[in-house]
């Protein structure tokens, strides 16, 4: 299950290039670990610039109190788990509700972790970890039913190594 972002859903800035939020789509568990930890899950936010080029926000998420935004839109994620293939509107969201500390983050240059699997790709992962329940990422997990994931690509973040860049 993914969401499309409409109209100005907001942009990041990196090394002076725009790049306007496109879309958001969970994984669970998630993606990437966290010192040497899976997590419950993971939002992945897509960017593209003008210039078609990529960046990814991952936010991590572990098990415990019931996400906001979620909880917002739970209603919405149980219709969308009936319907293959089709679209519901969500109404409008403006993506700074998130509220999330982009202040302190890992950064590396990889490829997207599904097909076509397009690399040079800007990932931006928030250090700040938060909570989403178990009801959760299960709707989420059902409304993503029948979707095969072909292809993952797994990076571990750890303290002490130099294979990505934290920012402070």
């Amino acid at each position: 299950m993914k969401v499309k972002w409409e109209d100005d859903a907001g942009k990041i800035v990196i090394n002076d290039t725009d790049y306007k939020l496109v879309q958001s789509h969970w994984h669970a568990p998630s993606e990437h670990f966290l010192d040497g930890q899976r997590l419950a899950m993971e939002l992945h936010m897509v960017h593209k610039s003008v210039e078609g080029h990529l960046a990814v926000i991952g936010v991590l998420f572990r098990e415990g109190e019931p996400n906001a935004f979620i909880s917002r839109i739970m209603d919405k994620i149980h219709k969308i788990a009936d319907v293959q293939d089709g679209e519901i509107s969500i109404g409008k969201i403006d993506p700074r509700e998130f509220g999330w500390d982009l202040t302190k983050f890992y950064e590396y240059r990889g490829s997207l972790t599904t097909p076509p699997c397009t690399e040079d790709v800007m990932w931006t992962i928030i250090n700040k970890v938060g909570t989403v329940s178990r009801e959760q990422i299960d709707v989420l997990t059902d409304a993503r039913r029948g979707v095969r994931t072909i292809h993952s690509h797994i990076n571990t973040f750890t303290k002490n190594t130099f294979e990505f860049l934290f920012f402070n």
